[in-house]
């Protein structure tokens, strides 16, 4: 109902502080291991905004993913 842009406006943003990653290679590295640290066995990375969604999904094998080895 509403969709992504439902979504957008009535997600607080307590929300997204706890639920997101989001910044640059360093700082997504920081906040997947926080959610490890945390007990999370697994993380899902979904990239919005969708048109940019290979170049995200290629950043974050390149970039984010060996820095958390």
């Amino acid at each position: 109902r509403g969709g992504a842009d439902t979504v957008r406006q009535e997600i607080t943003d307590l929300w997204y502080d706890k639920l997101t990653v989001v910044g640059d290679p360093d700082a997504c590295a920081a906040r997947i291991r926080e959610f490890f640290d945390a007990g999370a066995d697994s993380v899902v990375l979904f990239p919005l905004p969708h048109d940019r969604a290979d170049e995200m999904v290629k950043m974050a094998a390149e970039e984010v993913l060996p820095r958390i080895r």
